[in-house]
């Protein structure tokens, strides 16, 4: 079934491909909750997390980090 994507699982998709740092996540994430915006998850850890797991998944399928 497909899904829709949230925010931060889109920044973490775009900075698995190297189109973004975390750094610049952190700052785009701060900004949306700053002007009162949902953000799923709600902490830096939680993000980290997210990318960590994107990224094993793409050096497990054989594909350049």
């Amino acid at each position: 079934m497909d899904r829709c994507l949230g925010t931060a699982e889109l920044l973490a998709y775009f900075e698995a491909a190297g189109w973004v740092t975390r750094s610049q996540v952190h700052d785009y994430l701060d900004t949306l909750r700053d002007n009162d915006r949902h953000v799923r998850p709600s902490d830096a850890g939680g993000y980290d997390r997210l990318v960590e797991r994107l990224l094993r998944k793409k050096r497990g399928s054989g594909r350049s980090p």
